[in-house]
């Protein structure tokens, strides 16, 4: 589809609000256009957050990246490497919405570049290149991460298992906590989030910032 996003409701009566006034917006916006509007406004709220609460999510980032090392490691140990070499990427298919506000936000309070996506590769992921995955493990989706594909599975022992496990409780607690810090829905895909905003669609409310 050219990277456009679908039409939805009913064209022809596309300016009754009962459709929704920013309708005719979403058509005309590329994917492209969405994500550099989401990511604009993420780094805009997070600028706006009260320096105590920066602190702490700041802590809370460290965490986060430091539990997506540990499961890198992990799976990297029980011979994710060449396995992921033979396959070729399959489970890298199709991730445009794979970075959610959190994997974002992460790299832009580090000063890490935010991956450029390239749309027009799909099925390809977008956020890749040639070699690969473009971001380090740390800064890779959480998604991404806490994906083990059946073979990966067969080779893991039981200890990894368990570590794994414990690492993506952490994740998903660290993205809760995130969210409650922040007022902002981390845990959401940041281009969902961004098509979301354009739709008007109102954002599930946050824990009050501290």
């Amino acid at each position: 589809m050219n990277g456009h996003r679908p039409a939805r409701g009913n064209p022809s009566r596309e300016q009754n609000p009962a459709y929704g006034l920013l309708q005719p917006i979403i058509i005309a916006m590329t994917d492209n256009s969405v994500w550099k509007y989401a990511l604009q406004n993420l780094e805009q709220r997070f600028a706006a957050l009260p320096g105590a609460s920066v602190l702490r999510l700041n802590r809370l980032f460290d965490d986060y990246c430091s539990a997506k090392a540990v499961m890198d490691r992990i799976t990297r140990a029980a011979g994710s490497g060449p396995l992921c070499h033979d396959c070729g990427g399959q489970c890298c298919l199709n991730g445009k919405y794979r970075i959610n506000g959190l994997d974002a936000l992460v790299m832009i309070a580090s000063g890490t570049p935010v991956p450029d996506p390239d749309f027009s590769r799909k099925p390809l992921c977008p956020y890749g290149h040639e070699n690969g995955c473009s971001m380090e493990p740390r800064f890779r989706p959480a998604s991404c991460v806490q994906f083990i594909c059946e073979p990966l599975a067969a080779l893991l022992p039981i200890a990894a298992e368990t570590s794994l496990a414990h690492e993506e409780r952490s994740l998903r607690e660290l993205i809760s906590r995130s969210e409650s810090l922040s007022g902002l829905p981390l845990g959401l895909p940041l281009l969902l989030w961004g098509e979301q905003q354009l739709r008007g669609v109102p954002e599930p409310p946050g824990a009050d910032i501290i």
